[in-house]
């Protein structure tokens, strides 16, 4: 079965690939969602049987900031638009589930300096199983901002507190290059001590500003992508991406415009104790015209299949 680690790594490496260049020194926190301040939206998620009905598993509105929301998150604005306090409760209980009801209170409050950039982040965890409430805390306070001609680094000091164990470590959340055409060419978190927050990734470009290839390192993961023109136009990116014990080949076809068309991927995996072997297995992505993921197929089996519906 294709690792779930894998996937993901995947969702986010596609993310990132339409064209990036752009001077932009306003970073903002790496956590937060780019913003769509044209639309809001709702996606439906289903699984599909193999009698082909579907089931709707989920469902997940956002704002026309980019921002998810419903019925138990509830988000806080100020006069210049900025998230500055988001809370959400999560109920869990089951008839067929013995254990206790359990609830879970998530706060984030947000602070940002005169340039706009987060100051500090406070996140604040309640957690109610049965009788037994916790309580945990994530700090994150800016340090520093360094910035020269071509790069911008925001450095935070980051504290967790929970039952378990107290840490506290100094990491560059985000930092952005440039080349002196205001491409960006390189950005990512340079503190690999950070773990799974650690990320790096690097553009080239051709002589008409056009992306030409793209590396990525996302702690154990890795890609490498190609793009291909034809007469200007985008027309696909190939490449390979990588983690622990596994490799990817990668093949997206695109619209004229350059958004994504469908998606082709064939997964190996090597390593069973002392005997060798090789799975193939042959993901297949489609995309609607706004570059979105609506459907996602290994071999002959559906996995899921996305609705998203836009409003003004």
């Amino acid at each position: 079965m294709i690792r779930k680690a894998t996937i993901i790594c995947l969702i986010i490496i596609s993310s990132f690939l339409p064209a990036l260049a752009q001077n932009n020194w306003d970073i903002g926190w790496p956590y937060m969602p780019s913003r769509d301040t044209n639309h809001t939206h709702i996606i439906r998620q289903y699984t599909i049987d193999s009698s082909g009905r579907r089931k709707l598993i989920q469902t997940t509105e956002y704002d026309r900031y980019g921002y998810q929301t419903g019925p138990n998150i509830h988000l806080t604005y100020n006069n210049k638009g900025q998230l500055v306090r988001r809370v959400e409760l999560i109920s869990i209980s089951s008839t067929k589930n013995p254990l206790p009801h359990q609830d879970t209170l998530e706060i984030c409050d947000i602070n940002y300096n005169s340039l706009g950039h987060p100051e500090t982040i406070y996140w604040v965890y309640y957690s109610n199983y049965g009788t037994n409430i916790t309580k945990n805390f994530v700090y994150h306070k800016l340090e520093q901002n360094i910035k020269d001609s071509l790069c911008q680094k925001l450095r935070y000091r980051t504290t967790n507190i929970s039952t378990e164990d107290t840490f506290t470590y100094t990491a560059t959340a985000v930092y952005r290059c440039f080349d002196n055409q205001g491409r960006l060419i390189q950005y990512g978190n340079d503190v690999i001590s950070a773990e799974d927050t650690y990320f790096r990734i690097s553009y080239t470009y051709d002589n008409a500003g056009r992306i030409t290839t793209r590396e990525g390192t996302y702690w154990e993961y890795t890609d490498s992508l190609t793009y291909h023109y034809d007469n200007g136009k985008l027309t696909s990116i190939t490449g390979k991406g990588y983690d622990l014990g596994s490799e990817l080949d990668i093949k997206i076809d695109c619209y004229p415009d350059g958004r994504y068309k469908e998606e082709w991927r064939r997964y190996r995996e090597w390593q069973e104790e002392d005997e060798d072997y090789t799975k193939m297995y042959n993901e297949h992505i489609l995309y609607d015209t706004h570059g979105e993921v609506i459907r996602f197929e290994v071999g002959s089996n559906t996995l899921f299949e996305f609705e998203r519906e836009y409003w003004e």
